[in-house]
């Protein structure tokens, strides 16, 4: 590798770099207005769940709800800041691209993300009820459904992350 080529790789190392810090700004500068609005967030999402079911979530851990907040929180913060952030990687990346792989990447970027949007959606307001239906009728007088909410809301994103990617296949 001679000087030219090692200069090269350093400058976009650098760009790399750069690209990334300003993501990373992104990220914290609205991870406090996230946090704060994790409780309304997870109220809202438990009253989809629970429905018209006269249900109860419980924690276990003095700690779990708060954590809860933290990956609610995280993850609206990566939701808010999605755009930004794919515009930042759109740019590093552009300059590397040929013009016919550019125009492919444009017109499917926007389809795309509606569509794991319509995904995540369709799991929220449809699948997820049914799942908590599914699990209450196995109660019985004897057996009566206690349901964790740090389960229940890591099966609601894992879920959505699942349908989310579903919708983009054919």
């Amino acid at each position: 590798m001679d000087e030219k080529d090692t200069e090269s790789l350093i400058s976009h190392i650098e760009a790399l770099r750069k690209t990334l810090i300003k993501c990373f700004y992104a990220l914290g500068a609205f991870l406090p207005v996230t946090f704060f609005a994790s409780a309304k967030i997870l109220n809202y999402l438990t009253k989809i769940l629970i429905g018209n079911n006269k249900i109860t979530f419980n924690y276990f851990s003095p700690t779990e709800v708060f954590l809860l907040h933290i990956k609610i929180a995280f993850i609206v913060d990566l939701i808010i800041c999605f755009p930004y952030i794919a515009k930042q990687i759109w740019n590093f990346i552009l300059p590397a691209l040929y013009d016919n792989e550019k125009k492919f990447i444009q017109s499917i970027a926007l389809l795309s993300s509606l569509l794991f949007i319509l995904g995540v959606s369709f799991c929220v307001f449809c699948i997820l009820p049914l799942i908590v239906n599914f699990g209450l009728s196995f109660s019985t007088s004897q057996i009566q459904a206690v349901f964790n909410l740090s389960s229940v809301i890591n099966l609601t994103l894992g879920l959505c992350v699942v349908f989310g990617l579903m919708f983009q296949m054919p």
